[in-house]
């Protein structure tokens, strides 16, 4: 028993310190991502715009609102993508924003696609509110009207923006309570965490409103840290899709309609 306790011992020993100085490239595997030489091409109105800090300059799309101008400005959805995508991938998807009435900024991570540097939650928060500062100053710019949406990894980077520039409302589509959680599911010890993502302490400290969209067979990311930010978010608003991580939403119109509707009684829309 003795030798037992030891060898299993070893190997969850091995485990953490494994997690401890690979947590980056497991957290962020869109490191590995190659970018699309032409990506953005043929996208309307598409502005590309960089940061500029030591490790190199992060890269991100502004894609304007249908027919916003300085006596029209429109609102700002900042979306935060999945940490195996690139903002490439996007630009089709959130069309229905554009043309909704809001502009587009999707910012891309820190050694992702085109972008520069190694990605943690605090560089990428920091990147994202450098962006903001300039894009909320264009005088066809609401900065009333500002929404963040996050996906899988997203949803923790727009939780933990929302700290250091609160939206007026939030999306959440197939979030996590923290990592440190997630850490935990796996048996392995949260504290070692240089991300830890702790989505529902921020939100609870907030108190935004807040739209979340789950899938009822999510292999990923379990349905019931959805559930949970619900429950911990009075007058939250909680979507179950049929659907599992990868192909969430299955209906990309109904999903669109659930938005509108969330930022019409928010009086964002």
């Amino acid at each position: 028993m003795l030798r037992v306790s030891v060898s299993v011992g070893a190997v969850y020993f091995l485990a953490a310190l494994l997690l401890f100085f690979f947590q980056d490239k497991i957290i962020f595997p869109g490191q590995a991502l190659k970018a699309m030489p032409d990506a953005g091409r043929g996208v309307a109105g598409l502005e590309r715009l960089w940061t500029q800090q030591e490790e190199g300059r992060s890269e991100a799309w502004f894609l304007p609102a249908s027919d916003a101008s300085a006596e029209k400005p429109a609102g700002l959805l900042v979306f935060t993508h999945g940490n195996h995508e690139l903002i490439d991938s996007w630009p089709s998807a959130l069309s229905r924003y554009r043309r909704m009435g809001f502009h587009v900024l999707l910012p891309e991570y820190r050694g992702y696609g085109r972008s520069e540097g190694s990605p943690s939650e605090a560089v990428i928060v920091s990147d994202i509110e450098q962006l903001l500062k300039k894009v909320l100053a264009r005088p066809d710019v609401d900065p009333a009207r500002l929404v963040y949406h996050g996906r899988s990894i997203g949803t923790g980077v727009a939780c933990a923006l929302a700290r250091v520039r609160q939206p007026g409302a939030i999306i959440l589509q197939s979030p996590f309570v923290s990592l440190t959680e997630m850490a935990h599911r796996m048996l392995m010890p949260g504290f070692l965490l240089r991300s830890p993502f702790e989505s529902q302490e921020a939100l609870q400290t907030l108190g935004l409103p807040v739209l979340i969209f789950h899938g009822d067979v999510d292999s990923v990311v379990p349905t019931q840290h959805g559930r949970r930010l619900h429950e911990a978010m009075p007058g939250s608003r909680f979507v179950l899709q049929s659907c599992n991580h990868g192909d969430c939403p299955p209906d990309l119109a109904r999903h669109f309609e659930h938005i509108a509707n969330f930022l019409e009684a928010e009086k964002l829309l």
